[in-house]
């Protein structure tokens, strides 16, 4: 296993432990609390994602370690974002009829601008 990997991973549990005394220590109420609870669960959701996805890859390619991880954070920032708007979207009480158009049409731009590199 790549050097690089035990440092993702070391980040990848901090931003989970602070996503969950986040979760259980305050009630977010407040926009600070509810913007600092979104950033690290983006966060926490990207790295969480990249690494199975660098496992799987691993096998099938002959890239460099880093590119591979590289193309998996992609594909976990991609899957993050849409788990985040969403529920920033709910959390802010703006779910309706052209939030929702709008999202979905950001998500498919943003799908193939992932897919395309």
């Amino acid at each position: 296993m790549p050097e690089f990997l035990y440092t993702i991973i070391f980040f990848t549990v901090f931003l989970w432990s602070g996503f969950g005394f986040l979760l259980f220590a305050q009630k977010p109420e407040s926009f600070p609390s509810i913007f600092i609870f979104l950033i690290l669960l983006f966060g926490a959701l990207a790295f969480s994602f990249s690494i199975p996805y660098y496992f799987r890859a691993r096998k099938k390619t002959t890239l460099s370690a880093k590119q591979i991880y590289r193309r998996g954070l992609r594909w976990g920032v991609y899957f993050s974002f849409l788990v985040t708007i969403a529920l920033g979207l709910k959390a802010f009480d703006l779910i309706n009829i052209v939030s929702g158009i709008l999202f979905v049409l950001c998500a498919v731009s943003f799908y193939f601008r992932v897919k395309k590199r």
